[in-house]
C-alpha cells in the first residue's frame, strides 16, 4: 500500500464518521415520524370512520412499532457512540488538520507520480581519491586479519 493511499485512508475514515452520523440521524428521524403515524392510526386518526382499527389491524401496527422502535434505538445507540468523534470533527483545529492532510496527501501523490516515472542512468564510477596513510592502515589490518584467520576479506573497491 503507498503512504499516500494510507493517507487517503485517514481521510476517508474521518469523513466517513460524520456522514455515518447524518444518516443515523436520519434514520433517528424517520422512526420518530413512523411511530407517530402508528399512535394516529391506533387512535383512528385518518381513518375512514374515525374509530380505532381492529384486532388484526392492531396486531400489524404492533409489529410496525416494535420494528420501528428497534430501529430507533439501534440509531440512537450509534449516535451516542459517534458523538464525542463528530464533536471533535466539527471543532475548527479539526478541520484545519483535516485540511492539511489533505494538502499532505496532494504532495505525497506527487512525489510518488515523479518517482514512478523518474529513470535511472547508469554512471560511471570513478574512485576517490586515495589517502596514502589510510591505505597503509588499511593493508596492516589486512595482513593482521590474515595472519589471525588465514583468510583475507574482500576489499571494497
Amino acid at each position: 500500500m503507498k503512504q499516500s493511499e494510507k493517507i487517503e485512508l485517514i481521510i476517508y475514515l474521518l469523513e466517513q464518521f460524520k456522514k455515518d452520523n447524518d444518516w443515523f440521524q436520519a434514520q433517528f428521524k424517520d422512526a420518530e415520524n413512523e411511530e407517530n403515524n402508528i399512535r394516529h392510526e391506533f387512535e383512528g386518526i385518518g381513518s375512514e370512520d374515525g374509530k380505532p382499527p381492529k384486532y388484526k389491524r392492531r396486531a400489524v401496527l404492533s409489529t410496525r412499532l416494535q420494528r420501528s422502535l428497534i430501529s430507533r434505538r439501534v440509531a440512537k445507540d450509534d449516535i451516542s457512540i459517534l458523538k464525542f468523534i463528530v464533536d471533535y470533527l466539527e471543532t475548527e483545529s479539526c478541520k484545519s488538520s483535516l485540511n492539511q492532510l489533505k494538502q499532505i496527501l496532494g504532495k505525497t501523490r506527487k512525489v510518488e507520480d515523479e518517482m514512478s516515472t523518474r529513470r535511472y542512468i547508469k554512471r560511471e564510477v570513478s574512485s576517490a581519491p586515495q589517502n596514502p596513510t589510510m591505505q597503509k592502515n588499511l593493508d596492516k589490518m589486512i595482513r593482521s586479519w590474515k595472519s589471525k584467520t588465514g583468510n583475507i576479506p574482500k576489499r571494497r573497491q
